[in-house]
């Protein structure tokens, strides 16, 4: 029983997640319990998670951040996280994901207890393991400069809002979409990413001939988040087309 952690652990680069997550499906193998992580984890992570570890099957829950369940067959289990419902009442000013986020980081709470948010007229919608969540909800009296109410939500059909685009790509190299995205040329795009300022999958990625797959998201400093929606065909000269999702 059990699964070897090195094999495990080689899959990741983020190696202090990964064994984070690995302590969590040993503990569900060796005790066969329902266990799920108190964290949040992000593509890079949940996306090389299998279905299942021997007898131990796994399920997820959170849109790009996700809490991780590993449970035996045939017993149930529960996620232990809260959504918060944050609202500001302020006509004059219109809150962001990075002014919400901001507010509950400044009560010293670790990003990786939080999961997606999601901005709503001047309300902010924020998964959260139950604990945080009960110390958001008895602590934070700001957001910015203004009064906030938090509250619990039963509100679950969270979905992001994205502007789609096309774009005209030779290859699936990550310095060919940086380019493209940013109409840079591919010497500043390659600049760009060995400077470190492109992430894949919510991790900084200086590798400038990375493949790039459907389902990825890229997130470039100062040009925003996308998402790598499909391949919708090519052009006359035969360069691959690709519908992108950039987050608003």
């Amino acid at each position: 029983m059990g699964i070897n952690r090195d094999e495990f652990l080689k899959q990741f680069s983020d190696k202090e997640t990964a064994l984070k997550v690995y302590n969590v499906i040993e503990l569900a193998i060796e005790n066969e319990i329902a266990v799920n992580t108190d964290f949040f984890v992000t593509p890079n992570i949940w996306k090389k998670i299998n279905k299942s570890y021997d007898n131990i099957m796994v399920d997820m829950v959170g849109v790009d951040r996700k809490q991780i369940a590993f449970y035996p067959k045939n017993l149930n289990y529960q996620f232990d996280y809260v959504i918060l419902e944050i609202e500001v009442n302020n006509k004059f000013k219109q809150y962001e994901h990075k002014d919400f986020l901001g507010s509950i980081m400044s009560l010293n709470i670790k990003r990786e207890l939080l999961g997606d948010i999601f901005v709503e007229d001047n309300k902010a919608y924020i998964y959260s393991n139950s604990k945080v969540g009960e110390y958001i909800k008895d602590h934070l009296e700001l957001v910015g400069k203004n009064k906030c109410v938090v509250r619990y939500s039963k509100k679950e059909d969270f979905s992001y809002k994205f502007e789609e685009i096309k774009i005209n790509v030779s290859s699936n190299r990550l310095d060919t979409f940086i380019s493209e995205i940013t109409n840079l040329s591919r010497n500043k795009a390659v600049e760009y990413i060995e400077s470190g300022l492109v992430q894949i999958d919510y991790e900084i990625c200086k590798q400038k001939d990375k493949k790039i797959d459907l389902g990825t998201i890229i997130t470039i400093r100062k040009y925003g988040k996308f998402l790598i929606d499909f391949e919708s065909g090519k052009t006359k000269k035969g360069k691959n087309i690709w519908v992108i999702k950039k987050y608003i």
